[in-house]
């Protein structure tokens, strides 16, 4: 069993999840979160999902800052437009 090594900001947004096995959802929106950067005043949720295609959405209140493109096969992300 390999103790993956976790950083101190990440250990803070895991609230002590010990999920070995992320949903393709859970991944998504963390990879969403990784490529906008640390922003406190985002939401950042998928709002439509396509076979293994999921655009997902950050946020500020109503109004949508980035679109995000991301394939849960390869997780390559885009920014959609």
């Amino acid at each position: 069993e390999k103790q993956e090594h976790v950083g101190e900001e990440e250990k803070e947004s895991n609230t002590k999840q010990e999920t070995p096995t992320k949903s393709k959802d859970e991944k998504a929106i963390e990879l969403a979160k990784n490529k906008w950067g640390k922003d406190d005043s985002v939401t950042v949720s998928i709002e439509k999902k396509k076979d293994n295609i999921y655009y997902v959405a950050v946020k500020n209140e109503a109004t949508v800052l980035q679109w995000y493109e991301i394939d849960t096969e390869t997780w390559e992300i885009n920014e959609y437009y």
